[in-house]
């Protein structure tokens, strides 16, 4: 299967494209990275301003055309530590899921330790 991962963080926004067989082997096939800049005024003001939501949109919509372009099936999105604290979060995931139809799931601050760890540490669990 082919899938892409997007991490929307809050100073960088990745995607990884891979082919992953039934055993969870994969092979990267584009690595991507773009300074989004998600959390800018976040800490302050404890909202993701508008124009923020653009940049965003602009960013996600390039990782979605570059996932499609080498036909990946699905495209699954996670965001970390803005995206937990900003009181307008959902009004961001919303205009995310409604003019690029991607979902974003917040992701716990265990769930982001735990899956950076697997990062880490997956080149070697492949044998």
């Amino acid at each position: 299967m082919r899938i892409a991962s997007i991490d929307i963080g809050t100073n960088t926004v990745l995607m990884l494209a891979a082919d992953v067989d039934k055993n969870g082997a994969f092979s990267v096939l584009k690595d991507e990275h773009v300074i989004g800049r998600l959390g800018k005024g976040v800490d302050e003001h404890g909202v993701i301003h508008q124009e923020t939501f653009q940049r965003i949109e602009k960013i996600l919509s390039q990782f979605k055309e570059i996932a499609e372009s080498i036909g990946t099936e699905h495209i699954t999105a996670c965001g970390t530590s803005a995206l937990r604290d900003a009181s307008n979060s959902r009004e961001f995931i919303d205009y995310i899921k409604d003019s690029l139809s991607i979902d974003i799931k917040i992701l716990s601050g265990s769930e982001e330790a735990e899956l950076t760890y697997l990062g880490a540490v997956s080149e070697y669990l492949k044998d």
